[in-house]
């Protein structure tokens, strides 16, 4: 079965090890596994099933069970906490300990894509390639950006984006954008994603003082709705997401010039008992 640095669920780890086990050893059962990790038959097959979480409390016996020690017992103890961590902010520690732990040939493509996320700049740089030809001139590059960034952190975003394949050098020596997409939706990326939007959240505030009105666009819409409506109004922003993309994409490359961000915010500002 798999290392498991493997893994960022805890139980699909426990799945593979009692196949793995079952597969092996003729005695080996459901009864067995749960009485040896101090829980009853049906908690386990309800723990292997994801309908529920396991006690830290029985954390110790399942790291003797499966043989676990050192850095893959502390990684499985993160693990588990990870995973049932219930927000973004809760399981964030317990993934960076868990990045630090890992050992395997896939653990620097997740850390640098976990970093990709965690700085505003890095998807802004990216993005500014389309617009401009870099060709080495960090101290250029760092200035382009609103706000300006410093140098190092300049040489940093390219080092990073060439290591992700985001970017590539031509034969000319010009960086340039790749087709690699920016994909979401692992666990461990909603943790990273929730702090490159708080980060893109601040940017748009302080551009009220940075940047001219004429440049900008920020309005606030203050309402009351029904449940009805909330959904709707989600669609709508869903369709308009769609379609500025569909606009942009009709953009020649050779007419990019420069690069902005949107963020649309619609939050609840008051409490409904059944949410």
């Amino acid at each position: 079965m798999r290392d498991i640095f493997e893994y960022l669920d805890y139980r699909g780890f426990l799945q593979d090890f009692y196949a793995a086990e079952k597969q092996s050893k003729k005695f080996f059962s459901y009864r067995y596994m749960a009485d040896k990790i101090g829980v009853n038959h049906s908690s386990l097959i309800k723990i292997l099933a994801r309908k529920r979480h396991l006690s830290g409390r029985n954390i110790p016996a399942v790291l003797s069970l499966c043989n676990l020690q050192g850095p893959r017992a502390d990684y499985f103890t993160n693990l588990v906490y990870f995973t049932k961590a219930k927000s973004d902010t809760a399981c964030k520690p317990y993934l960076e300990k868990m990045l630090a732990l890992r050992d395997c040939p896939s653990a620097r493509i997740l850390k640098d894509r976990y970093e990709y996320f965690s700085k505003w700049y890095y998807a802004a740089v990216r993005s500014l390639l389309d617009c401009i030809e870099f060709r080495g001139d960090y101290a250029l590059l760092a200035r382009k950006l609103n706000p300006p960034i410093t140098e190092s952190r300049a040489r940093a975003a390219i080092a990073l984006l060439v290591r992700l394949k985001f970017i590539r050098k031509d034969t000319r020596g010009v960086y340039r954008v790749t087709d690699a997409h920016v994909t979401t939706g692992e666990s461990w990326e909603s943790a990273a994603i929730s702090t490159y939007q708080r980060e893109t959240i601040q940017l748009a505030a302080s551009s009220l003082e940075r940047d001219k009105k004429e440049t900008r666009d920020i309005s606030t819409l203050t309402m009351s709705v029904d449940r009805e409506a909330l959904d709707d109004i989600k669609n709508i922003l869903r369709e308009a997401r769609a379609a500025i993309i569909r606009r942009v994409d009709e953009i020649p490359d050779d007419r990019l010039d420069r690069v902005y961000q949107l963020n649309m915010q619609y939050i609840p500002l008051s409490k409904y008992e059944n949410t």
